[in-house]
């Protein structure tokens, strides 16, 4: 037996004389009792072991804390991430983009050049319902969860209909479950149109909230400029929050936590920040224009000061009493290195696996017109990322997934989507605060 080299421990937590250890291979997240920790460190030592010792190792084996043998713990991780790169899953999970039109004009829209072919027109909408019915008879998925994305897809609701109703008929008659979900900004999100589409399996909505009113109209206004759109979605929400889940994302760009503490009291004020499913950061990102340019977002997703920013937003989710609704320690599978990665319906009849790199052709998975997909679909699954980590000594490997990290970030900082990325500056500077989180996220809401 050998300690697992996945295993990461803070001591002193979350008492004195405690540690807190999470395995990233087995997502194992526990107090790690002082004697437990004296027989781990005996183990990694080669000291001499009691029964005592024994007994609790065996015990943290079967946690995934301790291991057989290096080389079986390579197998393992070997297993995991093939299974993150080539496995499905019972839910084929899509995203159809109705439209690339927007009623807003963001200032840090990564789509706002991509607006051709601007709306997904009833025959595409119909070969998207084939096309996504034919792939789970082949994978056998139990389940078709749609998102509804743009654009703002609500500016085209007859392609919703078609889709849903399509892949919900289809659905009913192969005895499989349907449901679907909208990412829009909210303006459109009225209670008439939420009612319209419940029949069709509208479950869920995650809606754009930068901040208090005069923030998020500044970042967010209506390509006319004129009125309120935070006015308007506030309005909406108050009719609906109690119809469907829905998420508030909020993008930030600084790091001014005062920001997102303003959104949340205005939200309490509302009456609104308990009832929302959810209310989750994200970061304004940069993308890769057809040129290969970056644009948009200075910052990285994936950098320490995100990481800090990110985790004090959460705290402060926390510290009113709300439960971020967010697995803090899971690994992220890139979703151009997996089969299983949610495929992309573009309204000009693309099929892409990423919506940060739909503007360059060249990294286009596929088309409804074509059956099979393009070479570089299969290359990024094949090219296994991954494996240029297996034999190092970081114990992050796990959380990269099966893309070894983000492969948008590796193609704006080499030029290619299989270069080299490591987030491990990000990791060290994320886990720690995650996994204390966590772990008081698990104290105060039982999850």
């Amino acid at each position: 037996m050998v300690p697992s080299r996945y295993n990461l421990i803070l001591p002193d937590e979350p008492n004195p004389g405690e540690a807190l250890i999470f395995n990233t291979l087995h997502g194992g997240l526990f107090v790690l009792e002082p004697d437990y920790r004296q027989s781990l460190e005996k183990l990694a030592a080669g000291a001499d072991l009691d029964q005592a010792d024994h007994e609790r190792l065996a015990e943290m084996a079967g946690e995934g804390f301790v291991a057989p043998s290096p080389e079986a713990e390579r197998d393992q991780v070997s297993h995991r991430l093939g299974l993150a790169a080539y496995g499905g899953g019972e839910t084929l999970a899509a995203k159809v983009l109705t439209t690339m039109a927007c009623n807003l004009a963001c200032v840090y829209c990564f789509e706002s050049r991509m607006e051709r072919a601007p709306r997904l027109g009833a025959e595409d909408a119909l070969r998207v319902v084939e096309r996504l019915a034919s792939r789970a008879g082949e994978t056998g998925a139990a389940k078709i969860a749609v998102d509804f994305y743009g654009g703002e897809p609500l500016l085209n609701p007859e392609a919703i209909e078609l889709v849903a109703g399509g892949l919900q008929a289809w659905c009913r008659e192969h005895n499989r479950q349907f449901s679907c979900s909208l990412t829009t900004n909210g303006t459109l999100l009225t209670k008439a149109m939420v009612e319209h589409l419940r029949p069709l399996g509208l479950t869920a909505a995650r809606v754009s909230l930068d901040g208090v009113a005069a923030l998020h109209d500044a970042r967010r206004p209506f390509r006319s400029r004129q009125g309120s759109p935070h006015a308007v979605i506030m309005a909406n929400l108050a009719e609906v929050v109690d119809l469907v889940r829905v998420t508030a994302t909020v993008t930030y760009s600084a790091p001014d936590l005062g920001v997102f503490a303003d959104l949340l009291d205005d939200l309490a004020a509302r009456g609104l920040l308990h009832r929302l499913a959810a209310l989750q950061p994200g970061l304004e990102q940069q993308y890769l224009d057809g040129q290969g340019q970056a644009c948009g977002g200075e910052a990285c997703a994936l950098d320490a000061g995100s990481a800090q920013l990110f985790l004090g937003m959460l705290e402060m989710l926390v510290d009113r009493g709300v439960n971020p609704r967010l697995d803090l320690l899971s690994a992220t599978n890139c979703a151009l290195c997996s089969e299983s990665g949610p495929w992309l319906f573009a309204p000009d009849g693309g099929i892409h696996k990423c919506p940060m790199v739909m503007h360059q052709e060249h990294l286009r998975a596929g088309h409804l017109d074509q059956t099979v997909m393009e070479p570089i679909y299969y290359r990024l699954i094949a090219a296994e990322a991954w494996r240029r980590c297996l034999d190092g000594d970081c114990p992050y490997l796990p959380l990269c997934g099966a893309g070894l990290g983000c492969r948008v970030e590796a193609l704006k900082k080499t030029g290619d989507i299989l270069g080299w990325h490591c987030a491990r500056e990000f990791q060290e500077a994320y886990l720690p605060g995650a996994m204390r989180l966590e772990y008081r996220i698990q104290e105060l809401f039982g999850e």
